[in-house]
């Protein structure tokens, strides 16, 4: 997830006040013969010609990729400076004006030790470049601090470990990315929620990966400013990753918005009290008669139940309540030989679901409880929570429990 862009920030603000200012030192024309920027503090320069260009340069010392605001002040009504800036490689990377009689902000990323190179000159009231205009000015730079404890975090390599369930993070730009890893250390498989919340207006996008970094899911928010929500199930002792980004209007990288966010994960504590019995050799056993609880956590989770059929009877009867929205429940009986003798299936969403089986006493049967998809099959099957009772008699008749 590397991107390959950068943004510029352009701002036209009012005069601020900046610290005492040096001078320029002349020549200073090329980007080769550029002036040293101060951090702290400000140059006082003259362009002194139509021809006239200064430039400087500046090399960000922060710990981490940071923002600049580089800020030249000193437009009149017939002096108008004009601002450029170039990369290391002194390629172009944005220009502005002050047409419109303000000074000239600019906000622009850099790595740690990236440089950067400013030239002003200035143009005509047409904003002509050939007819410039004449004037002094002070050229300034602010480094932001604006990465956050979490930096640098911008790779799987380079992940920020997720020690507490809740932090506080920020997206500095489009090429911001932010990647996370946190352990499962529950006992049992479990559904755990991630959510991402904005505390400003740009549109995040959540991505969780397997410790393998194969991707689970992806979820992008389409309104500015609203969180975004990854439902799943856990394995115990596996890593995840997470990785937080913004996304423009159009679904794309590129000049996205950036801001504030808060990330937390838990763990829902949907597993059922049976837990583990995802197996023939871990089912619960299940008294004739007595309802019992459950939860399907995902496709790979099922409930295996063990009842015992006494001397005589020979007919029974089981009723799974759906206590979800979402499940559609499947249930598959079993010999003591684990050979499946009959197979329930209901494809609704949220429906119940019984049936009847006529059986040899004084043997062990299993109640396997599953969940399907809208097709009837077991790939990316549905979950959700569920009762189940069985009932027992000598004689074909449920009317009583029916």
């Amino acid at each position: 997830m590397t991107k390959n862009h950068s943004i510029i920030v352009l701002i036209l603000a009012t005069c601020l006040p900046l610290a005492a200012a040096q001078k320029e030192s002349e020549p200073n024309n090329t980007p080769n013969e550029a002036d040293p920027l101060p951090l702290k503090g400000s140059l006082q320069a003259e362009i002194s010609a139509l021809e006239d260009r200064d430039y400087y340069y500046f090399v960000n010392t922060s710990p981490q990729r940071d923002l600049a605001r580089i800020r030249v002040t000193g437009a009149t009504r017939k002096f108008f400076p004009l601002l450029d800036i170039l990369n290391s490689e002194k390629h172009a990377l944005a220009s502005a004006n002050s047409l419109n009689k303000k000074n000239i902000v600019l906000t622009v990323p850099l790595v740690k030790n990236g440089q950067i190179f400013m030239g002003v000159s200035s143009t005509n009231s047409s904003g002509e470049r050939l007819r410039g205009s004449a004037g002094t000015y002070s050229i300034g730079i602010e480094m932001l601090s604006a990465y956050d404890n979490h930096e640098p975090n911008e790779s799987f390599a380079g992940f920020s470990p997720l020690e507490e369930p809740v932090i506080k993070a920020n997206l500095m730009d489009d090429i911001d990315v932010d990647f996370y890893r946190f352990k499962y250390d529950g006992r049992l498989r479990d559904r755990m929620e991630l959510v991402c919340k904005p505390n400003d207006d740009f549109r995040p996008e959540l991505s969780l990966y397997d410790q393998g970094r194969n991707l689970i899911k992806t979820v992008k928010q389409t309104v500015p400013g609203k969180k975004v929500r990854i439902e799943f199930t856990a394995k115990p002792g596996s890593f995840y990753y997470v990785c937080v980004d913004s996304l423009n209007s159009l679904d794309e990288k590129e000049q996205a918005a950036g801001g504030d966010y808060t990330l937390s994960y838990k763990s829902l504590k949907a597993y059922d009290k049976r837990e583990p019995d995802n197996d023939f050799f871990s089912a619960g056993i299940i008294t004739p008669g007595e309802m019992i609880s459950g939860n399907i956590l995902d496709e790979a989770d099922a409930d295996y139940n063990r009842v015992e059929l006494p001397k005589d009877h020979f007919y029974v009867y089981f009723y799974l309540e759906n206590e979800s929205d979402t499940l559609r429940p499947a249930l598959d009986v079993y010999d003591a030989r684990k050979i499946r003798l009959k197979s329930f299936v209901n494809e609704r969403n949220g429906k119940d679901l019984e049936g009847y089986l006529t059986l040899t006493p004084e043997r062990s049967y299993y109640f396997a409880v599953d969940a399907v998809n809208q097709h009837g099959n077991r790939q990316r099957a549905s979950h959700g929570a569920y009762s189940l009772t069985v009932y027992i008699n000598t004689v074909d008749d449920f009317s009583e429990w029916e």
